[in-house]
């Protein structure tokens, strides 16, 4: 039980940082004025579904190591586009002083694509690394 936690606990507890950091109300972020070529909200929409995909594609490399594991990083990655999807229609429909917004979909798409570019550097090539050896 211990083994399998290892490997999904980060995953598992990520995804509810990204859920509960979704779902808060708008007014729970600062309103600093920031130049409008600087989104810094963009940028932490890339970074935390980059961290998902990662954890998530990493539970599953440390599971089955020699399964193929590009077909799962996909599903993983689009899964978690998806789930980016959902959670704008959340914030539009559910979360007070929140709003469908284009450009976080856009940001947790490249997040999610960045965090499977970097899972298949990490752990693709160690395969094969390890296949030649």
């Amino acid at each position: 039980m211990k083994k399998i936690l290892h490997g999904w606990w980060p995953a598992i507890a990520w995804l509810a940082i990204v859920i509960i950091l979704l779902v808060l109300p708008g007014s729970a972020f600062p309103q600093e004025v920031w130049p409008s070529e600087i989104q810094p909200d963009k940028v932490v929409h890339v970074v935390l579904f980059a961290i998902l995909v990662w954890t998530f594609c990493r539970a599953f490399y440390e599971k089955r190591p020699s399964s193929n594991l590009v077909y799962t990083f996909i599903i993983i990655t689009i899964t978690s586009i998806l789930f980016g999807l959902i959670m704008e229609y959340v914030q539009k429909n559910f979360i007070p002083n929140r709003s469908f917004d284009e450009g976080d979909l856009i940001a947790d798409a490249i997040g999610a694509v960045a965090g499977y570019i970097i899972s298949c550097w990490l752990y693709l090539r160690h395969r094969r690394s390890s296949k030649t050896s």
